[in-house]
């Protein structure tokens, strides 16, 4: 009996080393958050096929449960058009959810479905908290047919939708200074000098870079690259990348920079830490393919200036 007592406890104890740390954890953690969602149940009254203006209108019942997270969508959709007197004048559900794209407040869904018991695609909008409430949009149609089978919308008189996506961490990198670059010129420090931000806002990134360089020698011109505004841009820790169509020397090219953060000026240091990077490229646009797209590249440690790069854990609701 003791035996047995001993070895209950010993247990016990084992399953609680295991089950204190998952507690422990944030059941919030924002790596476990989807990416985005739409989900919501309602109703919305749509027109009658009778002409008539006193004829009482149908009612449009359905149910939204469609979750993207890293990519795989999940879920699925349900429809029911009923008639006045409760009768089921037609219906649609999905089998599999094709695209979910979010914009603010409003999203689009697409799916493969069946309508009335028939192969369909089902096209759906939702609108999240109007001044006038919600709203929803069902379709169905033949696919690759170009016909329509039911196609109804309306305002919510009842339920709710909710259209989600996860915010962005709040990152900015920005700096300005030099790099050292070869050249034949061995009196005269030849120099990349570079000025630039980026930053994550709700519409996506912003930002700009200026970059030119020395020329090579007497008989060359520098270079200049700018970027108007950045199309993407991460961060992680102290290195940030970001890319974006702009100029190099007036002509259009894909830019991307790459930068670290390895030194704060207003911190005293026992060790000297690695200088700051910074690496440009450039590669021309709509160049003769037979030719190649010319590129350049330049890149060093940070010899004037200084380069910042901060994330900040995004808040979620």
């Amino acid at each position: 009996m003791l035996k047995w007592t001993v070895r209950s406890i010993l247990l016990l104890v084992a399953v609680a080393a295991f089950s204190l740390p998952a507690a422990a954890q944030d059941t919030g953690d924002y790596a476990l958050l989807p990416d985005a969602y739409v989900r919501g149940f309602g109703s919305y009254p749509v027109p009658a096929d009778n002409a008539s203006t006193i004829a009482k209108p149908d009612t449009v019942f359905f149910h939204i449960n469609v979750t993207d997270f890293r990519g795989l969508l999940y879920g699925g959709m349900n429809y029911r058009r009923v008639t006045p007197d409760g009768k089921l004048k037609s219906y649609m559900f999905s089998t599999r959810i094709e695209a979910l794209e979010i914009k603010g407040n409003f999203a689009t869904i697409r799916a493969q479905a069946v309508y009335n018991g028939k192969p369909a695609c089902m096209f759906v909008e939702v609108l999240d908290d109007t001044p006038s409430g919600d709203w929803a949009h069902f379709q169905a149609n033949g696919c690759m047919l170009t016909v329509i089978y039911e196609d109804t919308a309306g305002g919510l008189n009842s339920g709710d939708v909710k259209v989600w996506t996860k915010p962005v961490p709040r990152a900015v990198a920005m700096g300005a200074g030099a790099i050292a670059l070869p050249g034949p010129i061995v009196d005269k420090q030849r120099l990349g000098v570079f000025q630039f931000k980026a930053e994550t806002t709700p519409a996506g990134p912003v930002g700009s870079l200026n970059y030119t360089d020395s020329p090579y020698n007497a008989a060359t011109f520098g270079n200049s690259i700018f970027v108007p505004r950045w199309e993407k841009f991460g961060a992680a820790g102290n290195r940030a990348e970001m890319a974006g169509r702009g100029y190099w020397n007036g002509r259009p090219a894909m830019v991307v920079v790459k930068v670290q953060d390895n030194v704060d000026p207003r911190l005293q240091y026992l060790v000297a830490p690695p200088p700051d990077f910074f690496e440009v490229q450039a590669k021309l646009l709509n160049a003769d393919p037979r030719l190649g797209a010319p590129e350049y590249v330049a890149g060093g440690p940070v010899i004037r200036g200084d380069i910042i790069v901060k994330t900040e854990r995004a808040v979620t609701d």
